[in-house]
């Protein structure tokens, strides 16, 4: 029950935090769009993690957009918890912590050690015991990764290749085309033995061009994302992997069909008018 909670818990961050950003209905739309992905009903209804990391990394990038815009340390803070709650679920909350130290840097115009020790320290808190917990029972804090370095209880060379190896098969196939075809495979593949997220973002997405005065909240947004899913195409391309990307670019989804019904709306108010 805690996975499929979860599940439930994001996509009502993702309402909360496109309502904040773009009203009702954007929030409206956004959470309809989480909730109509097939890969996420699945994976609700299994033991992982991957939902519980989405929550996290939702509410860490709606908390440091937030910052953003108030400058107001708190939201910083809360960013920090935020990210370090995702590392402590998933080793992979980490990429969010990196994208976000790197906004940092970029929004100060300058390297502010004050802010990046505020955030890197409220999101050291929260994984911390995690790893204390692998160093004293495995021996690895970052247990079963970075074997090289750190070696690791009940686990060797072989088991390395072995699980490298596995994680390898998801995706396209290799070559040019294994980046090619990422549209197709994350949206509509069902061969491949991964659940796509459905093609609504990718139909949605190109009608962002035909917007003026895009909202900055969509370009901090579009930028984490891309970022995210750099990551994520050099590792193992499994679907619920890219979960926290695919979560927070249905605000955007929500900020594009408000904004092409509001152009509609005012087009057809002034054909009555004539």
């Amino acid at each position: 029950m805690i996975h499929p909670l979860f599940g439930i818990l994001a996509g009502l961050s993702i309402y909360a935090m496109a309502k904040n950003f773009f009203g009702a209905r954007g929030g409206l739309y956004a959470a309809m769009i989480f909730f109509s992905m097939p890969s996420v009903i699945f994976t609700m209804t299994f033991t992982f993690n991957d939902l519980a990391l989405t929550y996290y990394i939702i509410l860490s990038v709606y908390a440091f957009v937030n910052w953003i815009k108030l400058r107001n340390i708190r939201w910083l803070t809360l960013s920090g918890i935020f990210a370090g709650l995702a590392m402590g679920t998933k080793y992979s909350g980490i990429i969010c912590f990196i994208i976000l130290l790197g906004f940092i840097i970029i929004a100060a115009r300058r390297l502010s050690l004050k802010e990046l020790s505020i955030f890197s320290l409220a999101a050291l808190l929260p994984v911390l015991p995690w790893l204390i917990k692998n160093l004293i029972f495995v021996g690895n804090p970052v247990y079963p990764f970075l074997y090289e370095i750190f070696g690791g209880a009940n686990w060797d060379g072989f088991d390395v290749q072995r699980f490298t190896r596995e994680m390898s098969h998801y995706g396209p196939s290799l070559g040019i085309w294994r980046y090619l075809s990422l549209p197709l495979f994350i949206t509509c593949d069902w061969g491949t033995g991964d659940i796509p997220i459905g093609p609504i973002i990718l139909l949605c997405l190109p009608f962002l061009f035909f917007i003026k005065n895009v909202d900055k909240t969509i370009k901090y947004l579009l930028i984490f994302c891309f970022l995210y899913f750099l990551f994520w195409t050099n590792t193992s391309m499994v679907i619920r992997f890219l979960f926290p990307c695919v979560a927070l670019l249905c605000p955007v989804i929500g900020y594009i069909i408000v904004s092409i019904q509001g152009s509609t709306e005012v087009k057809s108010q002034k054909t009555e008018d004539m």
